[in-house]
């Protein structure tokens, strides 16, 4: 996934425009927007780079995703999305709704996603509707850890986990409201994404 195409998604979302009109006001057609955001064009002209900083009113860093001056060099960005599907258990770049920066030595070589949560199911765990988690990808986690998973036709949510045997059960901090979900093994579809390492509430 391209990094240019996200900041140019990103930033046409976030002034509300459609991949048309973003066309329209760099003059360009619709297939070049779709294109850079696809990262199809990954090196476009030095003229629509302008043309898109214009656009968006910002700097040619911010556009090609250089890292901001106020977090460092040493810091990575990390995309963060409002959900992740059992179809396609990976980052959409439809689905992305901000960027975070960690530090590097944080992150200690692993892979991770950020994750803006949809329910309040984790709430005395601190973790509520609205806050973005920092999600470590890694299909091994122990009993008790809180993951974000996906299964059956489901989006992803957020749970403490327990497994025994061949049954998965998922629990929130809230029965209540958010009743376990229990997921055998052998016939559920089941995708694990990874550990909850970090809260970063509401950003």
């Amino acid at each position: 996934m391209n990094l240019f195409g996200i900041n140019v998604a990103l930033m046409r979302k976030r002034i509300g425009l459609t991949q048309k009109e973003l066309a329209e006001r760099v003059g360009v057609g619709e297939t070049t927007i779709q294109n850079i955001e696809t990262g199809y064009l990954s090196s476009p002209t030095e003229s629509l780079i302008d043309k898109l900083c214009s656009a968006f009113d910002t700097t040619r860093g911010g556009l090609l995703g250089l890292t901001p001056l106020d977090v460092g060099e040493r810091s990575r960005a990390i995309y963060v999305t409002d959900s992740i599907s059992n179809d396609k258990p990976f980052l959409e770049i439809d689905r992305i709704v901000d960027t975070i920066f960690i530090d590097r030595d944080e992150l200690r070589g692993y892979e991770y996603i950020g994750l803006r949560i949809g329910d309040n199911a984790m709430e005395k765990s601190r973790i509520c509707l609205g806050d973005t988690v920092l999600v470590r990808k890694d299909a091994i986690v122990k009993n008790g850890d809180i993951v974000v998973a996906v299964y059956k036709d489901s989006d992803s949510v957020v749970r403490r986990y327990y497994k025994n045997a061949n049954q998965v059960i998922l629990k929130s901090d809230d029965e209540k409201y958010y009743p376990d979900i229990a997921l055998d093994t052998e016939k559920d579809r089941f995708v694990v994404i990874g550990k909850v390492v970090k809260c970063l509430f509401n950003l």
